[in-house]
């Protein structure tokens, strides 16, 4: 995929809010640069996905709860969606690069109390995400999508 100006906006300002909502990080040009040459063999458009990958992908870009509701429901019903791919592909990106590496890798000294809390904390509020996302989004996809997922 060759990215056009616009494509490129669309993918940064995709890289900015999917690196606030997996760190709280602010990107660098080289995270973002990573990012955008990461899309190469991704599906380019509308054409190449079904309609609640871009639906669920249209809702990601928006960020906040949104995102948050589309990467849970995703999660369970469609692990495979391209916001998903693409929310990995951040986290590689973030891991891998030396500032946000250090953030992710932060409290490897923590007590053993501690990180049991956090990990306890982690999967409570996945476990709250993953209901709420069921919730409002489940009924949507049922009503919205199933019929096209049958004939498409």
């Amino acid at each position: 995929m060759t990215a056009t100006l616009t494509d490129t906006a669309i993918l940064t300002q995709e890289c900015d809010i999917f690196c606030h909502h997996l760190l709280s990080y602010q990107p660098s040009e080289a995270i973002r640069a990573s990012y955008i040459a990461g899309q190469k063999g991704m599906p380019s458009g509308p054409d190449d996905r079904n309609a609640l990958d871009e639906f669920l992908l249209r809702l990601g870009r928006r960020g906040g709860v949104l995102l948050r509701l589309a990467d849970a429901y995703s999660r369970l019903a469609r692990p495979a969606t391209l916001l998903r791919r693409k929310l990995i592909l951040v986290i590689a990106i973030l891991e891998t690069s030396h500032q946000s590496g250090r953030i992710i890798h932060a409290d490897s000294s923590a007590t053993v109390g501690r990180a049991l809390l956090r990990v306890a904390f982690a999967g409570l509020s996945s476990v709250g995400w993953t209901v709420a996302a069921i919730i409002f989004l489940g009924p949507i996809h049922l009503i919205r999508f199933r019929s096209a997922t049958r004939h498409g």
